[in-house]
C-alpha cells in the first residue's frame, strides 16, 4: 500500500485500519505501534492514522455502558419499546456514549501511538479533546452526512482538526437502505430489508448522479454561492419518516408532483449568505436566515402548483447567488451521453428521460431494453435505485428518477459499435465513434 502509492499526489494519509474492534486491546495496541513504525520507515513524510469508532473500541466495557443507558432509555420510551426504538435512541445519545470515561481511556491509548487520530462518528469529542490534548491532530475519518455544517464549523474553529470525511462520497452495494427514506414501522434495526440492496447514503448515487446533500456540502465548504432547491416528498407523511443518521431528509430536486396541486409541501433551500428568499411563479414566499447560523438550510411551506421556483440568497442585502427549479412535462425523448474513459477501453453511456423541452423528466420512470452491436459488449447496466428491479448484468433496466447508466467494454481502443435503447414507445441510438458535430451535442 505504501510503496505502490509513494509518489501518488492524492495520498495524504496512511491508514492502518478502520473500526478495528481490537484497536484498544493489549494486542491491538502492539499491532498499532508495529504498523505505525513500519509505515514511518517506508514513508517518513506521510502521517499515519487509525480510524476508530469509540463504540467498537469500548470492547468488553460496552455492555456496561449500554446497560446503564438502557435503563435511562426505558424511562424515556413507551413500555413496549423494542430494539429498533433502542437503536434509534442510541444514535440520539451517541455523543454521550462516545464521551464515556472508559472509552476516553481506550482512545487515548491508541491515539498516543498514531500521528493523526481518526474519529469515526465522534464529532462531539472534538472540542473537549482539543483542549485536553493540544498537540493531537484529529480528523473526522467517518461522519454522518447531515452533520457537515456543524462539523465544518468545528474544523474552522479547531486548528488541529484537519477535516471531515463523510460516509460516504459514492453509494455502494451493501448495508442496504441505511440512508434510504422509509415510513412507518421498520422490519430490521439497521438499514432496510429486501428488496433494498444499496446503502443509499452517498453524496453521489451508484451511477454518479449528484444527490442533494452533495450540494449542501459544496455550499458549506464555500465552493458554491448559488442556492440549491429540493422538495420533501409530498406523497408521504413526514411524521412517519424514519430518520436515519445517514439521511438528511427525503427531499428531491423535483418540482413535478402531479396529483398534489394545492397541497402544502416543504421546500428545502441550501444557501450561503445571511438570507435566502424563495419565489413561486414570481411571487415571494418570504425570507429565511441562511449561512452558518442556519446550518445553510432553510425550509419553506408552500402550496404546490406547477411552474417555477426561484431561490435568491443575499449577503448584507446584496444578491450573491440564485437558482431555479421548474416543472417538467411528460417524458417525450431519450438521450444518450457517452464518455470514453482515459484508458480507452470503457465507454460509460448515461441515459436520461427528457420532456419536449429537453428538461429531465425525473418523475416518470420506464423500463428500457439495451442492444449493443459491433466491437463492444455490455458489461453492466443499472441505476441509483436502492431497490432495483433488475440485476446489473442483463440488458434490461428501469430508469430511476429519469436516469440509467450502461458500461460498455471495447474490443479495441478504436472499435466501432452501435448502442440502442428503447422502451415505452421511446428510443435513442448512439453510433461510436461519434462525428465532431455529434460530440458538440453532448458537451
Amino acid at each position: 500500500m505504501s510503496t505502490s502509492n509513494y509518489n501518488h499526489p492524492s495520498v495524504i494519509l496512511l491508514s492502518i485500519g478502520n473500526e478495528i474492534p481490537e484497536n484498544a486491546t493489549k494486542e491491538g495496541l502492539r499491532l498499532t505501534k508495529a504498523m505505525t513504525d513500519l509505515l514511518h520507515k517506508l514513508d517518513p513524510d506521510r502521517p499515519v492514522l487509525a480510524s476508530v469508532n469509540g463504540v467498537f473500541a469500548a470492547g468488553d466495557a460496552l455492555d456496561k455502558i449500554l446497560s446503564d443507558l438502557r435503563e435511562e432509555l426505558k424511562a424515556e420510551q413507551a413500555p413496549d419499546w423494542n430494539v429498533n426504538d433502542f437503536l434509534a435512541a442510541m444514535a440520539r445519545h451517541m455523543g454521550r456514549i462516545v464521551r464515556n470515561q472508559e472509552i476516553t481511556r481506550r482512545l487515548d491509548n491508541v491515539f498516543e501511538i498514531t500521528d493523526v487520530a481518526g474519529y469515526n462518528y465522534m464529532a462531539p469529542r472534538y472540542l473537549e479533546d482539543a483542549e485536553k490534548h493540544p498537540g493531537r491532530f484529529m480528523v473526522g475519518s467517518e461522519t454522518y452526512p447531515p452533520d457537515i455544517a456543524g462539523n465544518w464549523a468545528q474544523v474552522k474553529q479547531i486548528p488541529r482538526l484537519l477535516g471531515d470525511f463523510t460516509w460516504t462520497g459514492w453509494d455502494y452495494i451493501g448495508e442496504a437502505g441505511v440512508g434510504c427514506p422509509s415510513y412507518g414501522p421498520k422490519s430490521v434495526p439497521f438499514g432496510l430489508g429486501y428488496p433494498y440492496q444499496l446503502a443509499y447514503c452517498g453524496d453521489f448515487d451508484l451511477i454518479g448522479t449528484r444527490r442533494p446533500l452533495s450540494y449542501l456540502r459544496e455550499i458549506v465548504f464555500g465552493f458554491r454561492t448559488d442556492p440549491y432547491i429540493a422538495i420533501q416528498n409530498p406523497g408521504e407523511d413526514a411524521a412517519r419518516l424514519n430518520h436515519s443518521p445517514w439521511m438528511l431528509s427525503d427531499a428531491l430536486p423535483r418540482w413535478t408532483w402531479p396529483g398534489h396541486e394545492g397541497q402544502s409541501v416543504v421546500v428545502e433551500v441550501y444557501a450561503p449568505g445571511d438570507t435566502v428568499e424563495l419565489f413561486q411563479n414570481g411571487i415571494s414566499q418570504g425570507q429565511r436566515p441562511a449561512g452558518e447560523v442556519a446550518g445553510y438550510r432553510a425550509l419553506f411551506d408552500v402550496a404546490y402548483q406547477p411552474g417555477t421556483l426561484r431561490a435568491v440568497c443575499y449577503q448584507d442585502g446584496e444578491i450573491i447567488g440564485e437558482s431555479t427549479l421548474g416543472t417538467a412535462g411528460e417524458a417525450r425523448q431519450l438521450e444518450i451521453k457517452p464518455c470514453l474513459r482515459p484508458e480507452g477501453k470503457l465507454v460509460y453511456a448515461e441515459f436520461a428521460l427528457l420532456d419536449a423541452q429537453g428538461q429531465l423528466a425525473s418523475q416518470a420512470d420506464i423500463p428500457l431494453t439495451v442492444t449493443v452491436s459491433g466491437g463492444a459488449r455490455l458489461l453492466g447496466l443499472g441505476t441509483g435505485n436502492p431497490m432495483p428491479a433488475q440485476g446489473f448484468c442483463g440488458n434490461e433496466v428501469t430508469t430511476f428518477q429519469g436516469r440509467a447508466l450502461a458500461i460498455l467494454g471495447l474490443e479495441h481502443a478504436d472499435s466501432a459499435f452501435s448502442l440502442r435503447i428503447e422502451g415505452a414507445g421511446l428510443s435513442a441510438e448512439l453510433n461510436w465513434p461519434q462525428h465532431e458535430d455529434k460530440d458538440k451535442q453532448h458537451d
